[in-house]
């Protein structure tokens, strides 16, 4: 029966008493029983004395007699049962958590619960009226039956009530749930399929048949991108074997292999890549096919030692990462430049898949809204270049699938790629066919052996742990090691490269790295270097770690640009590989190696006044630069940036500057002239 109907026992109105469960502890007269299990039936209730309405209740008792006996005062003049002790609800449900930002105020004793609306309770002696909201009454299991909320006859003695559970007594066979509780049973979880499911050997035909069609489509040429890893190797594989199909009248346009060498890279892998350029050059020519590898790396003033041991830059962070745009974009962007300005446009053909990084997923899906057509996409930042991926969808193991399954077409072994990543695992296996849970030869990242953009090189690590053959590199593992240091502050020099102060939270962010430390770094690398020529294998025995070239730049940029005029590397050189620098003299007249006179003068001038050495020096040389000159029109200019650049004895006193000028820039117009 709906509530609403007449009749209906909940219906609103002063006519109908309201019911309430014998059991419940809020009942005057709460009945003592056993709990009854969720699965029996309650038994059924006896009839009431003097037939279906009964004798009806005692009087209900007015003033200090409702107070008395614990009743309260309702709306329209009925008294609602005693509040139930401390501890218990009135009602089956849970009271709702209070907001943990809003005070609550209740009057003592009562438990907030739930009624149903448009009922104002008032409490008889004061308090806030209750505005909870009361459950549908039930009927008790044995004995009378409690209609309403009517005080118990004084001459019936009231019954002990059941005392409170404990906290931790569940209450399910007393107020069973009404919501179906959820079973958990065990999934068995199933594997990805290779491929979808589908053949190795048909999928690799569809490829073959769509770089076919694509090399046929037009004249523009095509530039692939190879770095000497498995995906870059399998999408070489699949244009080499897809043209090597093709009858020789139908190979018109030219395939570039473009491999960039940051001379930093890893040296296993570097010397891979380099034998593999050679191996193609001869493949090529002799299977009659258009194919030009080209081993690209980057400007001597773009390397990675011209800058940090030259210009003093510090070892790459994530929010300084200034390697990655000289050392690799650069060079690929230049030749990629060329051959758009020689034939108009080009097709970059990369092993970039969707599943090798969440960021690299993100920005393909990206760039599929301007597609031309599948799996070919505009370049972001190239003009007239458009990027061709024909393993987007592949994923790790069925990438190393494909490079077991078909032979490198110019005639290196895909399995001592295998043996490689396989030494770079840091638990020395490579599982193939699993789940996308499980690590596999794939995770395996080797790149530049400087690379400080990690924590920790795993895969240098591995090689040098797992392979003995390899422990040749364990001095370049140490080197890295000690430019990834956390805090690195007192190895570069409180101001900028242009002799600018940047504070940031209260402390002035350091710039490039101080003579000593640059100092340091070569000698450290030079000291490497020689140990490995000395003990290493035989084919590392003319490892260049850094080339003449770097050291002759290195040189003129410390004397020149930053005016240490001592001169030093080649002294450093000698004294770290035993042999003469093989570079020719410096002008004299700018250096102090003739009699280092001068130098003595200076060190004994200005004591251990390092910042006053510093800038005695720089202004020596600064007029040394000019004094060639016929006109000397900036020389007054570069002497007084020399010396607003060493204005300051030392960090203090360069931070309460900075400080000071920040304050006044911040200050109001009216005020800025105080400072």
């Amino acid at each position: 029966m709906p509530r609403g109907r007449p009749g209906h026992p909940w219906r609103k109105g002063r006519h109908r008493q309201r019911r309430i469960r014998a059991d419940h502890p809020g009942h005057p007269d709460p009945p003592v029983r056993e709990a009854a299990g969720p699965a029996e039936r309650r038994p059924r209730q006896a009839p009431r004395p003097g037939g279906r309405h009964g004798p009806g209740p005692a009087p209900r008792p007015r003033g200090d007699r409702a107070r008395g006996q614990g009743l309260r005062r309702r709306r329209g003049g009925r008294l609602a049962p005693p509040a139930a002790p401390p501890g218990r609800s009135r009602h089956r449900h849970p009271a709702p958590a209070a907001h943990p930002h809003r005070r609550v105020r209740r009057p003592a004793g009562r438990c907030p619960g739930l009624r149903r609306p448009g009922r104002r309770r008032a409490v008889v002696g004061g308090g806030r009226a209750d505005r909870s909201r009361a459950v549908p009454a039930a009927r008790a299991p044995d004995g009378p039956r409690a209609v309403g909320r009517r005080p118990r006859p004084r001459n019936i003695p009231r019954r002990a009530a059941t005392p409170a559970a404990p906290p931790s007594v569940t209450h399910e066979k007393e107020f069973p749930l009404s919501t179906p509780t959820p079973v958990f049973l065990p999934l068995e979880v199933v594997k990805p399929q290779p491929f979808g499911g589908r053949p190795m050997r048909n999928v690799v035909q569809e490829l073959l048949d769509e770089i076919r069609e694509l090399y046929r489509a037009d004249d523009v040429p095509w530039v692939v991108g190879y770095s000497g890893g498995k995906d870059s190797t399998l999408v070489l594989m699949l244009v080499w074997m897809a043209l090597a199909g093709l009858p020789i009248e139908q190979r018109t346009k030219t395939v570039y292999v473009i491999s960039t060498d940051t001379l930093v890279e890893n040296p296993v892998v570097a010397a891979w890549a380099n034998r593999s350029l050679d191996a193609m050059r001869a493949a090529a020519a002799e299977q009659q096919l258009p194919i030009e590898p080209h081993r690209l790396t980057p400007k001597l003033e773009d390397t990675f030692w011209v800058n940090l041991i030259g210009r003093g830059y510090a070892a790459p962070r994530p929010k300084f990462r200034w390697c990655t745009e000289r050392l690799k974009i650069r060079p690929s962007n230049a030749f990629i430049q060329n051959v758009v300005s020689e034939h108009g446009q080009v097709i970059l053909v990369l092993g970039i898949r969707k599943t090798e990084s969440q960021a690299r997923g993100r920005a393909m899906r990206r760039h599929e809204k301007g597609r031309l057509r599948d799996r070919v996409s505009p370049h972001g930042s190239l003009p007239n270049s458009y990027v061709y991926s024909p393993i987007e969808d592949f994923v790790t193991d069925e990438v190393w699938m494909a490079l077991m399954q078909y032979p490198n077409p110019w005639g290196h072994s895909n399995k001592d790629l295998l043996a490689m990543y396989r030494g770079a695992s840091a638990d020395n296996e490579c599982p193939l066919v699993v789940d996308t849970s499980t690590p596999s030869c794939g995770d395996s990242r080797m790149g530049c052996w400087t690379c400080t953009m990690v924590e920790q090189d795993k895969s240098l690590a591995a090689m040098v742990t797992n392979d003995e053959e390899l422990s040749w590199m364990r001095p370049l593992l140490a080197l890295r090691d000690a430019l990834d240091i956390e805090d690195d502050r007192h190895l570069r020099d409180f101001r900028k490269m242009n002799g600018s102060l940047l504070i940031h939270r209260d402390r002035l962010v350091h710039g490039p790295y101080l003579q000593s430390a640059r100092e340091d770094w070569l000698r450290r690398l030079l000291r490497a270097q020689t140990w490995i020529r000395a003990k290493g294998p035989d084919y590392v025995r003319d490892l260049n770690l850094i080339t003449l070239d770097e050291l002759h730049l290195i040189r003129r940029i410390w004397v020149f640009d930053k005016h240490e005029v001592e001169d030093t590397l080649p002294l450093i050189y000698e004294e770290e590989t035993g042999q003469p620098f093989p570079g020719r003299p410096l002008d004299e007249t700018i250096t102090f190696n003739a009699t280092q006179s001068m130098t003595e003068v200076l060190r004994e001038v200005c004591g251990e006044d390092e910042q006053h050495y510093l800038l005695l020096r720089s202004l020596l040389a600064t007029h040394r630069t000019y004094s060639t000159m016929q006109r000397r029109a900036g020389l007054l200019g570069a002497l007084e940036d020399v010396l607003k650049k060493h204005s300051f004895s030392d960090e203090e006193e360069a931070l309460a500057f900075a400080q000071s000028r920040r304050a006044a820039q911040a200050a109001p117009e009216e005020q800025q002239s105080l400072f």
